[in-house]
């Protein structure tokens, strides 16, 4: 009686294992996996993790919509240090032998923080360091044909600085995020992976000055802004070098 219990004890875990392990019940699984651990918007730097609720033996296939795209075996991915080029949909893949193949998608948002600028110069005005300080008579928003992309201009009286903002070509028909951007020179707004960049120059007697320094962006009432804060310009007449430094805001009208 003994041997029969423990014989019938063995066939009931064999009949359980092959249970688990038939091919039924991975196919099964595979219908039932999906991606998880996406959220619904990440900010630049931070670090995107994306798994399966169902771990199992089947094939596990990572792509992407972003450039470079993501091609992965794992049954999951990690991104550490987002960028804006890490935006896009990606791709899950799952499949075994005979099982029906299983496909899902999430799509990443990837922001700037919205980081408020440090200082609060008065609207449409410019203070510089040994130049004339100014405010526009006019300002306007166009798009600049020479470097293809979206240009905030402030003009001032004769003989007075001036000013232009050019955004990143990834701006030119999407409206620029909030949030801290570097102020670099106009060449790098088109070749620069990193669309948080943009260039500020003003003139002055013939001084082709450019800013080096951060620069912010926001919209108080709903009004495109942007503000630096002592930001250093730098500029030569053919000559002569000359160095300023500048604190202001420009809104679109």
């Amino acid at each position: 009686m003994k041997q029969t219990l423990i014989l019938l004890t063995f066939v009931a875990l064999l009949s359980s294992c092959e249970k688990e392990n038939a091919p039924g019940s991975l196919c099964n699984a595979i219908q039932l996996t999906k991606i998880e651990g996406a959220k619904t918007e990440y900010h630049v730097g931070e670090t995107l993790d994306l798994g399966v609720n169902i771990k199992s033996d089947a094939s596990f296939q990572w792509t992407s919509s972003t450039y470079p795209p993501v091609n992965s075996h794992f049954d999951n991915i990690s991104i550490s240090e987002l960028s804006k080029k890490h935006e896009g949909t990606y791709y899950l893949t799952v499949s075994s032998g005979e099982c029906e193949t299983r496909r899902d998608s999430v799509f990443v948002k990837v922001t700037n923080p919205p980081t408020p600028a440090p200082c609060s110069p008065a609207t449409n005005s410019v203070t510089f360091d040994g130049i004339p300080d100014a405010a526009p008579l006019s300002v306007t928003e166009s798009y600049d044909v020479s470097f293809q992309t979206r240009k905030l201009r402030g003009y001032y009286q004769l003989y007075y600085p001036d000013l232009s903002i050019i955004f990143h070509q990834y701006w030119k028909d999407i409206e620029p995020e909030d949030g801290e951007y570097k102020l670099v020179h106009v060449s790098e707004t088109a070749n620069r992976d990193d669309p948080y960049v943009i260039n500020i120059t003003t003139v002055y007697q013939s001084i082709y000055f450019t800013s080096l320094g951060k620069a912010y962006v926001s919209h108080p009432n709903g009004k495109l802004t942007v503000t630096f804060c002592d930001a250093e310009f730098s500029g030569d007449n053919g000559g002569y070098f000359f160095k300023t430094s500048g604190s202001g805001s420009l809104t679109r009208p």
